[in-house]
């Protein structure tokens, strides 16, 4: 430490003390006691936008620390998230991870450190594999559309990669942290068709500029103040009146897409035994897989599945849905994803058509090169346990379906 010969004023401080200070004055010395405190830095911790959770520093909020301090972080991700990492904003430090999830320390630096928690969806990861598209030929569980048995036609399909897919549907909390995070602004006579004064969030970036993103609904999301928010009640439950553009634009910001079809399907059948010769495909990807009864899933209960009652049958003693639940509110199939039949019905990535598995390739299909349609899968709470199997295709405008029906999950690379 030095003192200005001139101004007596510090010049630098030293840890501990005390420090004795000698002044000099012509021929008269003048000895002092000096007691001088460390300084402290600012430690600030954020979240990264994407996720949400609670973050500490040694215990406690972010807090100021003296340097060579051991500083012990913890991030605890909020229901529907992971924790993915920490990243350093400011300090050139480099915490080492701790023993537990979210955790980790590091040495204060001479100033001050920011942090940024990064969180990410709870995903399942599916491994790469072969299975059984589609339904049996003749089989007594098929819905009998339009194409008869080439709509569902079984067929041997591999994919060549795995992938991570959200182990529940995005939730309307999820989903509002995006638009928050975007500056989606509210936003009156969007342009739809199918829905009188619509009131919601379009693009204003990318390719689908001017799209829109989604419908505000007594279900879903709400413009309060400057925030979208979830109606009250339903913060966990699905995203709905997404429109496919606002589902993929989703995706897209947490790094990831949406499912292929023969994604989504592979997945929801679940990791059963002989997955990739088995030929009387199992119709539902739960319990045992023969059969959708009250319990297994959000639908309408009083129009049941059973493969031993030949199909669909009705059952009095049971009530019909009247909405969406909160995701995870069924049993998971064998992988772990929740909800994959009914509750919300999910965009898929692909163009649809009515005979695509005619001539669809064997390895890793995307869909039609274009179309009027995009595909749906799982089907949704008013549906009869049949709409609900496994194989059962669906699809819609991108534009225009912004019903309370609809959601999405996301997938993420490997």
């Amino acid at each position: 430490m030095s003192v200005d010969a001139t101004t007596g004023e510090l010049k630098a401080l030293a840890a501990g003390g005390p420090v004795v200070i000698t002044a000099t004055a012509g021929t008269i010395t003048a000895p002092c006691q000096v007691t001088v405190q460390a300084l402290k830095y600012a430690i600030t911790l954020e979240n990264d936008g994407r996720g949400t959770g609670a973050l500490t520093v040694n215990g406690a909020g972010a807090e100021e620390a003296e340097q060579g301090a051991t500083i012990a972080l913890n991030a605890t991700p909020a229901a529907g998230y992971i924790f993915k990492q920490w990243t350093v904003v400011e300090g050139g430090i480099t915490p080492a991870p701790g023993s537990a999830t979210g955790t980790a320390t590091f040495t204060m630096p001479a100033g001050p450190v920011t942090l940024r928690a990064e969180f990410t969806i709870e995903t399942v990861k599916i491994p790469a594999g072969t299975f059984m598209m589609g339904s049996p030929p003749r089989g007594y569980h098929r819905m009998g559309e339009v194409g008869g048995d080439d709509y569902e036609l079984q067929h041997s399909v591999t994919l060549t990669k795995g992938f991570y897919m959200g182990k529940y549907e995005v939730t309307n909390a999820q989903f509002a942290a995006f638009l928050n995070a975007k500056g989606v602004e509210y936003a009156t006579g969007l342009p739809t068709p199918v829905v009188t004064n619509p009131v919601g969030g379009k693009l204003t970036w990318g390719e689908f500029s001017g799209k829109i993103l989604f419908l505000t609904d007594d279900w879903g999301l709400k413009y309060e103040g400057d925030r979208w928010v979830p109606q009250s009640g339903y913060e966990n439950h699905p995203a709905v009146r997404i429109s496919r553009y606002g589902a993929l634009e989703y995706a897209r910001w947490l790094g990831g897409t949406l499912p292929t079809e023969a994604q989504w399907e592979y997945a929801c059948r679940g990791d059963y035994p002989n997955k990739a010769t088995e030929t009387n495909t199992m119709p539902f990807g739960v319990g045992t897989g023969r059969k959708l009864v009250a319990g297994m899933a959000n639908f309408k209960a009083t129009k049941p599945y059973d493969l031993d009652r030949k199909g669909r049958y009705t059952d009095d003693t049971q009530s019909a849905s009247t909405g969406t639940t909160a995701v995870g509110s069924y049993p998971a199939n064998n992988y772990g994803l929740h909800d994959m039949h009914g509750n919300v019905s999910e965009w898929c990535l692909d163009w649809y058509t009515e005979l695509y598995y005619r001539d669809s390739p064997a390895v890793d299909p995307t869909g039609p090169g274009t179309g009027q349609y995009r595909v749906a899968r799982g089907a949704f709470w008013r549906n009869d346990a049949e709409w609900c199997r496994t194989a059962s295709r669906n699809h819609n405008y991108p534009d225009y379906w912004l019903t309370n029906s609809c959601g999405f999950r996301v997938v993420l690379p490997e």
